[in-house]
This record gives C-alpha cells, structure tokens and sequence, in this order.
C-alpha cells in the first residue's frame, strides 16, 4: 500500500511548486511585442545601453545631441554659380564734354630738294585743338637716304612741328610731311 506524505509535507511541496513556478515565469525574455506602445519612459533604459543599431535613421534632431566645441575649420569649398543680375541703377549725372570734329591732316613742306636742315609745321583750322602730330621724310629712293628726323614737337595748342637733317652726305631731294589729328575739345 502506498503510503500518504505527511501535510507538513504536503505544505512544503506546494511551496516548493510556486516558488519554482514564479522562477520560470521569471526567466522569460521580454520583448518589444510584451511591452505596450508608450509604456517606457527614459527612466526605464539603463543609460548606455541603447546603440545605433537600436535607434531609427533619421529619427534624431540635431537638438537631441549635446554641444561639442567647434573643430579646426575646413578648407574653402569651390566657387557658387554667378547670380542672376540686379537691377538697373538710376541714370548718372552727366559727363563731361568730349572730343568732336576728329580730324587728320597732312602739310607737305618744300623745297623738295637736298638742302638740310629742313622744318615743317601744320596747324588746325579755325575753332580746333591738336590731339596729337608727327611726321616722316618724303623722298622717292628704293633705298632710304641718310636722312631723319631730329625733333617733332607742340609748338603751341594748334601748331606742329618736325625738324628733319641729312646724317651723312646725300644727294637725294627730300621734304618733311607733318601729320596731325585735330578736334573740337568740349
């Protein structure tokens, strides 16, 4: 015949059962489908324990992140495309008077022979200023004669004048031809 425990063993094995059950229920693992949705707060992640793995791209703001000091600053980066054009600005005062009337002259300056030295002047008409002169020495050689210029110069503000000399000896005829730009000044 079998034989009955004792209650006090009794007692004990039913002690024994649900302390060995509140154990097993214990060594569960609880996952993300055993919490419910908004039930966590900061207070219960253990601080370090989450890593990137753990948090959603792009799902930090910048706000979420402490201040660092700011490093070494990096290298320019390359020009932008030109922007598009402003306005027009307003019309500017007026500027001064220029030059009008432009006018080139050439004086032809005998004797055409081989006299040396020999001087040219040319002068603007009437109501004109010179702009500037100079001049050459005609003759009608292949070869250019030992002959050239010594001065070419303003002799006032209408008049100019070139001085032309034989360097060696010459029988060549020759003659200044004085060249000048005149114009109406403002």
């Amino acid at each position: 015949m079998i034989r009955l425990p004792s209650p006090a063993t009794a007692l004990a094995l039913v002690a024994l059962f649900i302390a060995s059950t509140g154990t097993a229920v214990a060594g569960i693992v609880i996952t993300g489908a055993n919490v419910r949705n908004n039930s966590l707060s900061g207070l219960d992640i253990r601080n370090g324990s989450l890593t990137t793995l753990d948090v959603k791209n792009r799902s930090l703001l910048p706000v979420d992140f402490k201040k660092l000091p700011a490093g070494a600053a990096g290298p320019a980066g390359p020009a932008g495309p030109q922007g598009p054009g402003g306005p027009a600005g307003a019309q500017g005062a007026q500027g001064a008077p220029g030059i009008s009337g432009w006018e080139r002259k050439f004086t032809i300056v005998g004797p055409f022979d081989s006299s040396s030295p020999k001087t040219g002047e040319a002068s603007c008409p009437a109501g004109k200023k010179l702009l500037g002169g100079g001049g050459r020495l005609h003759h009608l050689q292949a070869v250019p004669p030992p002959i050239a210029i010594q001065e070419s110069y303003a002799v006032d503000e209408d008049t100019w004048r070139i001085v032309g000399a034989e360097t060696g000896a010459t029988a060549v005829n020759w003659e200044p031809v004085v060249v000048i730009v005149c114009g109406t000044v403002g």
